[in-house]
């Protein structure tokens, strides 16, 4: 038993030296070091490494205490940075006062809206009446209520580098039809992806929208985001819309922004200094107070109440409180007195009266007779209707 178990010595320490050799590598090298393969021990107990085993020992323990540096990535050179583009400032201004010479106005190649109004009449209110060119005309949303969220698009003919859109808002055939009509308040401009949201000022005044700088685009959505509710009725109503374009530079011959009223078709805004319009025919605020305006027999005689005036003789005429007294024959009051229809689109079943009226610059007919309804007067107007009756008498 002695002999057997002194033959084993030999062997177990092989054993211990070759475990002490994989942890001495693995201490003194790291992962370079560590011993992949089993030793194998020799018969007098000494080892050897395997045969094809690469194992290289560090030539010095300073050489396997020296930390190694970490490798570093490539320091990357730094990019240009990108010029950022020109901040757009929107404004609104009366149209009159933008200079429009040398800007091309956009061709509307189509034109959709997500509603239109639809009357018995056979009235065209669809989006193509908003680029027309033709103010009388009107898009009119046709949901019920107000109109809020409704849409108009134009899908232009090109991409435009465009730089103003000049809008006439609510219903412009005559003063008295756009105080009945609801007019947006808040309107969302779509110009491709970019949205622009303005608040337009209530009023029978061309608009225009500076966007102080050029958006390109080929398409142009308006939306109807709030309303002023005073009118007489929720249908809301855009008259007219017209891009202005350039070619995109800030040396465009056109980028002048002053006071100017050339060009364009706000050189005839209502409401500017000069004058106004009523049913398209030119006047002066003094005169439409006063009276005076052509080829109106009374033109106050829907926002004025009139009242008979008498002399000794009897009945004279018809007068507004501090205002001009109107003398007129019997069959001129009775025109007079038509007029107040005329100006909300009466089309008349008398031929002659239809044959007077139709010479008549400002009128536009679009409602038969028989349609229509005497709650499309005010009440100053139901007033005069009946002061001309008696007057005509």
């Amino acid at each position: 038993m002695m002999k057997s178990t002194n033959k084993a010595i030999p062997f177990m320490l092989a054993l211990l030296l070759a475990a002490s050799a994989v942890l001495t590598g693995c201490a003194k090298g790291g992962l370079q070091g560590t011993v992949r393969e089993t030793l194998v021990a020799n018969a007098d107990g000494s080892y050897v490494p395997p045969e094809n085993t690469d194992y290289n020992e560090p030539e010095s323990s300073s050489e396997a205490n020296t930390p190694v540096t970490p490798t570093q990535a490539p320091t990357q050179k730094p990019t240009a940075t990108p010029e950022p583009e020109p901040e757009i400032t929107v404004e609104v201004v009366r149209a009159s006062n933008r200079n429009y010479s040398g800007y091309t106005v956009a061709k509307v190649r189509s034109a959709y809206s997500s509603s239109e109004l639809h009357q018995p009449d056979g009235t065209d209110n669809s989006a193509k009446m908003a680029c027309d060119g033709n103010e009388i005309t009107s898009w009119q949303e046709g949901v019920d209520g107000y109109g809020e969220g409704e849409e108009l698009r134009f899908v232009l003919d090109n991409e435009y580098s465009i730089r103003y859109i000049c809008i006439k808002t609510g219903n412009w055939r005559t003063p008295q039809i756009y105080s009945e009509n609801t007019r947006p308040k808040e309107l969302s401009f779509w110009l491709d992806n970019d949205c622009y949201t303005v608040t337009i000022p209530d009023g029978q005044v061309e608009y225009c929208i500076d966007f102080g700088g050029y958006v390109k685009a080929s398409e142009v959505s308006i939306i109807i985001e709030s309303v002023y509710k005073n009118a007489q009725w929720d249908d809301t109503c855009i008259s007219e819309v017209t891009i202005y374009a350039g070619s995109g530079s800030s040396s465009d011959s056109g980028s002048s922004q002053s006071a100017s009223s050339q060009g364009g078709a706000s050189s005839n805004s209502a409401g500017s200094s000069s004058g106004g319009t009523y049913g398209g025919l030119r006047f002066s605020e003094s005169d439409y107070e006063n009276g005076y305006t052509d080829e109106q027999l009374i033109p106050v005689s829907s926002g004025r109440e009139l009242f008979l005036t008498f002399n000794s003789g009897g009945k004279a005429g018809v007068a507004y409180e501090g205002g001009k007294e109107y003398v007129l024959t019997n069959s001129q009051f009775k025109t007079a007195m038509y007029e107040i229809y005329a100006r909300h689109g009466m089309l008349f079943n008398d031929s002659s009266v239809q044959s007077y009226f139709d010479g008549c610059s400002w009128y536009y007919g679009y409602i038969k007779e028989s349609n229509f309804k005497d709650s499309y007067l005010s009440d100053i107007e139901k007033n005069n209707v009946k002061v001309m009756e008696d007057a005509s008498k």
